[in-house]
């Protein structure tokens, strides 16, 4: 069995190699009693390439493998199974060159028998968490049926918001409380809010915890008084950090319109010392390598050590502590060079250089409330393709006689060095 993850990044390359290789398990087998299957796992992000990778399984459908350039025909060995798993269906191009088995919305008994089979590596506490297994299974599909009715997804025309990785992560999670409580006890209420929580928030007009408190009626006190462990920064907290006896934990999405929340967190775990890996949705930004860099990035990361003596960021190189003044950016003002080309406003060095004092305390708030908000202003943002005049004649315009304005714009360059100065910029 050869298995390909597809991706928006597939290549029809991938796709036929991977047949390829298959085939190349099964030569020289006795066919009849040995098959290689090709198995493209999600194969409907492939649908988003550029590149239409899909394309190639036309001929890979009908014949196993496209025919050979010498006879024109196709060799047993090439024939080989396959298997495509896909959240949704494909065009019927590619539906109707096999059989389709659509797999619905599990029932009750099903989610518990899935449940009982996360929690079988102990026997006693899968024993002991069977009444809990079933109510957190009516819980999950009184909660699945009740996000259709959801105002949020109405509007954004989908379907659902909460799945069965969801339900799977929160039995995961309970068990895992359960394997650190003492033999014969239940988690408590504190444990199982969190767990719920942890696993089925960010749908505002939807109360998870009320919903499964139809079934365990011990969570009604947590609708009052809910606990202050569930607060979301808390909860925030608790999904980022990592400890060894949490057993396993799901990666945290946090959906921002800026760069505001990032900011927060990094005030918030600026002592375990975060990297922060950017990218964007420009094309050198979108191709396999970058991805592949910044994978590696995280695996180094994840398994880097450090010294129990490290320096770490102390709680003053904070960057929700930084506010700068007007002594900060007055020096900068003064050290303009008053020979460099006059940006697109018209203003010169010279000019911004001779006006420091009247516009430094402007500038001050300006740049105070972008650190705050997370946001430049427009002109800043459109100033990298705004041609600056340089040299030469202006009626002849050429790659010497015009650059990109931000790498000079004055406003965005004296911010960043002013916040260049700050302990909490250094490290990041």
């Amino acid at each position: 069995m050869q298995s390909y993850q597809c991706s928006p990044l597939s290549t029809p390359e991938g796709i036929v190699s991977t047949f390829s290789q298959c085939a190349k398990l099964q030569k020289d087998k006795d066919l009849k009693k040995f098959v290689s299957v090709v198995v493209l796992d999600e194969i409907g992000l492939a649908e988003d390439s550029p590149l239409m990778p899909l394309k190639t399984l036309h001929p890979l459908l009908e014949d196993g493998t496209a025919t050979t350039e010498e006879s024109g025909k196709t060799s047993d060995h090439h024939r080989v199974g396959f298997i495509g798993l896909s959240n949704w269906a494909l065009d019927p191009a590619k539906m109707n060159r096999g059989i389709m088995l659509s797999r619905g919305v599990p029932s009750e008994n099903e989610l518990r028998d899935s449940a009982s089979g996360i929690c079988s590596g102990d026997e006693d506490i899968q024993s002991h968490l069977e009444r809990t297994i079933w109510k957190l299974c009516k819980g999950y599909f009184d909660l699945y049926k009740r996000q259709s009715n959801s105002e949020t997804l109405k509007n954004a025309q989908k379907d659902e918001f909460f799945g069965l990785r969801d339900f799977y992560s929160l039995v995961k999670m309970v068990y895992g409380f359960a394997v650190q409580a003492e033999p014969g006890d239940q988690i408590s209420d504190i444990e199982l809010e969190q767990s719920i929580r942890r696993n089925f928030s960010g749908l505002d007009d939807l109360n998870p915890v009320k919903i499964f408190s139809r079934h365990f009626p011990r969570l009604k006190d947590c609708l009052k008084y809910p606990s202050p462990q569930c607060h979301p920064v808390n909860l925030i907290q608790q999904s980022l950090g990592r400890t060894e006896n949490e057993g396993e934990s799901r990666y945290l999405l946090v959906l921002t319109e800026n760069y505001a929340a990032l900011r927060l967190l990094q005030g918030q775990f600026h002592n375990h010392d975060p990297v922060v890996i950017f990218g964007s949705s420009f094309p050198k930004d979108q191709q396999y390598t970058q991805f592949k860099s910044s994978d590696k990035q995280i695996i180094y990361k994840d398994h880097k050590t450090h010294p129990a003596n490290e320096t770490t960021i102390t709680d003053e190189n904070c960057l929700t502590d930084i506010e700068l003044t007007v002594d900060d950016i007055l020096p900068l003002l003064h050290s303009l060079n008053e020979h460099k080309a006059t940006g697109p406003d018209g203003f010169s060095n010279k000019i911004l250089k001779e006006t420091a004092e009247q516009i430094s305390p402007s500038l001050c708030l300006l740049f105070n409330l972008s650190l705050r908000s997370g946001s430049l202003p427009d002109d800043w943002k459109i100033s990298n393709i705004v041609p600056v005049f340089k040299k030469g004649k202006r009626d002849h315009v050429s790659i010497s006689t015009y650059f990109s304005f931000v790498k000079y714009i004055k406003s965005s360059r004296t911010l960043r060095t002013s916040q260049n100065k700050r302990p909490f910029a250094s490290k990041c």
